[in-house]
């Protein structure tokens, strides 16, 4: 392995960490409104759990959150957590949105969809790419759906994460 491997591998390593680090976060985060709002929408406590569907509010909270784990914020920004604007401002990726971990094959977070609870636009927003996030390379779904596919010798391919989520519950 090279040298250059050896710090990719840490940095996807750091970075899958803090993925999870972020989807406990986002889980904790849910409050009843956002729970009433996915029950409308089928998505049940069970569901909740299964798919690990959170909530990011937004208004810096994540980045608090992140602080009091003594993880820089340059860590978040590799991670697509936040973003930095051009005069500098760093700001959070996702704000009051459904949160949907994207999994890769091996069953490890590589980013986040989410969903707005109201009429904002734009109505879904994925996590940027990063070292581990491809969105060209990469499905929600595929981590329950490869074995699946095997198994079955068929596939099918739907748009979003609730269309998935209803195939699989």
């Amino acid at each position: 392995m090279t040298a250059t491997q050896k710090r990719e591998y840490e940095e996807a390593d750091q970075i899958y960490n803090i993925l999870e680090l972020a989807s406990t976060y986002f889980i904790s985060e849910v409050t009843k409104e956002v729970a009433d709002y996915l029950l409308a929408r089928n998505i049940t406590k069970t569901i909740k759990e299964q798919f690990s569907i959170g909530y990011a509010p937004g208004k810096g909270r994540l980045i608090k959150h992140f602080e009091t784990k003594n993880i820089p914020l340059k860590f978040l920004l590799n991670s697509g957590l936040v973003g930095k604007k051009e005069n500098g401002r760093i700001y959070e990726i996702f704000n009051n949105r459904i949160i949907f971990p994207i999994r890769n094959i091996y069953n490890k977070i590589v980013g986040f969809g989410g969903r707005v609870i109201d009429d904002s636009m734009p109505k879904y927003i994925n996590s940027p790419e990063t070292l581990v996030f491809k969105k060209s390379e990469t499905m929600y779904g595929e981590n329950i759906a490869t074995s699946a596919s095997y198994k079955k010798n068929y596939s099918i391919v739907v748009e979003g994460y609730m269309d998935v989520i209803a195939l699989n519950t």
